[in-house]
C-alpha cells in the first residue's frame, strides 16, 4: 500500500511538472530553432506527402537523402497531420517524453532505494531547469533519452527473461534511429544491468544485444529494399558522419569543435546546487555496483568519458547524461539519510575536479568561483551537522532534496516565460505562403537565415544566405539576382541568426529591384519583425 501512495504520488508529481511547464512557456510561445525544428518537421511533412521517405527521409521538401535517421520524424507525422504545420504539433512529443524520463528515473530509483526515493527523483527532475529547458523545443535527445530509460526500466528485475531482454533491445534499436551512435550511453548501462554476463544472463545480454541489432538495422534494410540508390549515403551517414567524422572532427565548422571537459562544465553548471550529492551518489553506486540500478547509473555516468572522445560536441548532447546525475543525487541524499560519511576520497575528488580554475583551465568555462565556494561551504556544513547529530542526517538529507527541488522550480519559473526565439517567423510564413503558392516544392524558392523553419512551414524549399560550410560570395550574389525561381528574401539585418544574411552590394540591389513588404506582415500581424522580407516582381 505504502508502495502504491508512492506511485500515484510520482504520476502527480510528474503531471503537475509538464502542466507548470506549458503553462509558463506554452507550445506555440517562440518561434522555430534554427535548423533542427524545421528539418525534423519538414522531415515529417515529406513522409506524409511520399512514403518512401519514411525509408530514405530528406532534410528539405521532397528533396534528396538527409543526414538523420527517421524514427522520430515518423514520430512527428502523425502529429502534424493532426495539428498541421504548427509549432505545438512539433513540441509536445518532447514534453510527453521529458515526463516518460522522469516517471521512468522514478521506477529505477524505487527499485533499488524504494518507492519514495522513486518520487523524489521525479520531483527533482521536474523541477530541474535544464531538463525544463530541453523539453521546449523537438529535438531528439529527450525521445532517445526516454527510450533507453524504459529500455534500463525493463532490465531491473532480479530475474530478466529473454522477452524483457527483448524489449529492452527493441527499445535501444529505436533509440538507435532516433540519434544513431548516441544511444550507446543507454545500450553500455543497459548491458552493464546484466552483468555478469554467463548463463542466463548471458542469454538475455545477447537477446537484447541481437533485438538492438535488428531493430537499429531496419533503415538500412528498408533503404535497400526500396531506394538502393540510396544505401552508399546511409552508409556514409551511419560510419562516416555521424561517427568518424564527429570523432575527428573532419567537415564541421570550429564552432563544433570543443575541449575534452567540455560535458563536465555543461553538467556542474546543470547541477550546480547538488554537486555534492551527485559526488556522494557516485560513491554509493561504487558502493553498491553489484546491484543491477546501481552498476546501471554509475556506467550511465562514466559515459560522459566516450562522450567527451568525439571532438563534436554540443551543449544539448549532455542532456544524454542529465537523469542520470539526477538519479545520482538522489542516491546521495539517501546514502546521507542512512549514516554514510558525507565527505569521503570520491566526494573529495569531485570537489577538486569542480574547482573553477581547474576546470576553467581544462574545458575553457567554469563555475564562480564564489559559487563554488558557497557550494562546498554549505557541504562541510552538512558534515558538521550530521557528523555532531547522526540521528539529523535523514532530515538534513531530506531538507537537501526539497530545497534543491524548490530553488531548481523558481529558477523554472521565472526562465520558461521568457520567450528565447520571437522574430517573427510565422506572421511572414503566412504573408508568403500565396506567393510561392505555385512554386515546385523541392526546388529553392526562398533565401532566409534559418531556413528549414520555413522550409516545414510552407513546404517550399529554401536556402541559406551564407554558413561557415558555404560562406556568401560574389558568385552566389550573381546566381541569386539571375536565379528567377528565388520569389523572396528574407534579411537578418541585425545579423544575429544562422544562416547568414546578404553583403551591401546584395542589399542594394535587393531594394531597387525587388519590393519590400516587411511594413505590412508588420501591419497584418500587428508586431514588428526582426528581419526585413523582400519580394521579387512577378506573377504568383
Amino acid at each position: 500500500m505504502k508502495e502504491r501512495r508512492a506511485g500515484l504520488a510520482t504520476w502527480l508529481v510528474v503531471a503537475a511538472g509538464l502542466a507548470l511547464w506549458v503553462r509558463w512557456s506554452p507550445l506555440a510561445a517562440n518561434d522555430l530553432v534554427a535548423g533542427d525544428e524545421g528539418y525534423y518537421g519538414t522531415m515529417a511533412r515529406n513522409i506524409l506527402a511520399d512514403p518512401h521517405q519514411l525509408a530514405s527521409p530528406s532534410l528539405w521538401p521532397l528533396g534528396p537523402p538527409g543526414d538523420k535517421p527517421p524514427l522520430y520524424p515518423a514520430l512527428l507525422a502523425g502529429s502534424v497531420r493532426l495539428l498541421g504545420p504548427t509549432e505545438p504539433a512539433l513540441r509536445w512529443p518532447t514534453v510527453l517524453a521529458a515526463g516518460m524520463v522522469a516517471l521512468a528515473l522514478a521506477a529505477l530509483v524505487a527499485r533499488a532505494l524504494g518507492g519514495w526515493w522513486g518520487m523524489a527523483t521525479a520531483a527533482l527532475l521536474m523541477t530541474l531547469p535544464r531538463l525544463a529547458d530541453a523539453a521546449r523545443s523537438a529535438a531528439t535527445e529527450i525521445p532517445l533519452t526516454a527510450l533507453g530509460c524504459l529500455a534500463m526500466v525493463a532490465l531491473a528485475r532480479e530475474r530478466v527473461t529473454r522477452a524483457r531482454a527483448a524489449a529492452a533491445g527493441a527499445l535501444l534499436g529505436a533509440a538507435f534511429l532516433c540519434k544513431l551512435w548516441f544511444a550507446l550511453a543507454f545500450a553500455l548501462p543497459a548491458l552493464a544491468m546484466l552483468w555478469p554476463w554467463r548463463g542466463e544472463r548471458l542469454r538475455a545480454a545477447a537477446m537484447l544485444a541481437a533485438t538492438a541489432a535488428l531493430v537499429g538495422g531496419l533503415q538500412l534494410a528498408a533503404v535497400a529494399l526500396f531506394r538502393a540508390p540510396d544505401l552508399p549515403h546511409w552508409w556514409d551517414v551511419y560510419w562516416g558522419f555521424s561517427f568518424a567524422r564527429r570523432l575527428g572532427g573532419g567537415g564541421y565548422a570550429g564552432s563544433w569543435i570543443q575541449p575534452p571537459a567540455f560535458y563536465w562544465a555543461s553538467l556542474l553548471h546543470a547541477f550546480v546546487a547538488l554537486l555534492p550529492l551527485v559526488a556522494l551518489g557516485l560513491e554509493e553506486a561504487v558502493r553498491r555496483a553489484r546491484e543491477p540500478v546501481p552498476r546501471a547509473l554509475l556506467v550511465w555516468a562514466l559515459c560522459i568519458v566516450p562522450l567527451s572522445l568525439f571532438r563534436v560536441k554540443s551543449a544539448v548532447y549532455a542532456n544524454l547524461l542529465v537523469p542520470g546525475w539526477g538519479a545520482l543525487a538522489v542516491f546521495g541524499a539517501h546514502a546521507l539519510a542512512s549514516g554514510r560519511r558525507p565527505w569521503g576520497p570520491g566526494v573529495g575528488l569531485f570537489a577538486l575536479a569542480s574547482f573553477p580554475p581547474l576546470a576553467r583551465a581544462i574545458a575553457g568555462e567554469s563555475l564562480p568561483l564564489p559559487l563554488w565556494l558557497a557550494v562546498w561551504s554549505g557541504w562541510l556544513a552538512v558534515a558538521a551537522i550530521v557528523s555532531a547529530r547522526p540521528p539529523a542526517a535523514r532530515r538534513v538529507a531530506i531538507a537537501l532534496l526539497i530545497g534543491a527541488a524548490g530553488i531548481g522550480l523558481y529558477r523554472t519559473a521565472q526562465r520558461l516565460p521568457l520567450r528565447y526565439h520571437d522574430v517573427g517567423y510565422r506572421a511572414i510564413a503566412a504573408a508568403i505562403a500565396p506567393i510561392l503558392r505555385d512554386a515546385d516544392p523541392s526546388r529553392p524558392s526562398f533565401i532566409a537565415p534559418e531556413a528549414p523553419a520555413f522550409g516545414y512551414y510552407l513546404f517550399k524549399a529554401g536556402r541559406y544566405w551564407g554558413t561557415p560550410y558555404a560562406p556568401w560570395s560574389a558568385a552566389q550574389r550573381a546566381a541569386v539576382a539571375a536565379d528567377a525561381s528565388l520569389r523572396v528574401f528574407i534579411v537578418d539585418a541585425k545579423r544575429e541568426l544562422y544562416g547568414g544574411w546578404p553583403d551591401s552590394t546584395m542589399l542594394g540591389w535587393l531594394e531597387r529591384s525587388t519590393r519590400e513588404v516587411t511594413p505590412e506582415i508588420e501591419r497584418a500581424a500587428g508586431r514588428p519583425l526582426a528581419v526585413r522580407v523582400f519580394v521579387r516582381p512577378g506573377p504568383g
